[in-house]
């Protein structure tokens, strides 16, 4: 149960927990399909930041990081399908 509560802990805020995305790609401590689901949920959130921007909602100037980050995220997915 430890275990558990311990893995939803760092799935909850991704971005978060890791320093980037190919730190999450590379946590052989989590199963393949959570570490695909995390990408995602990040990849999430940022293209949600990215929105906001492009409606005119305040980013405290994010938007080139959010950028490369959503590329991070696309190269660690790649890499964790065999795509790369």
């Amino acid at each position: 149960m430890q275990k558990d509560k311990l893995i939803a802990h760092r799935t909850d805020d991704p971005e978060a927990k890791y320093r980037s995305p190919m730190d999450l790609a590379d946590d052989a401590t989590l199963p393949h399909s959570q570490r695909i689901e995390m990408l995602e949920r990040w990849e999430f959130t940022v293209n949600a930041r990215l929105t906001a921007g492009d409606e005119g909602m305040p980013t405290q100037g994010t938007e080139p990081r959010d950028a490369e980050l959503v590329r991070d995220i696309g190269k660690a997915k790649a890499r964790l399908l065999g795509q790369t």
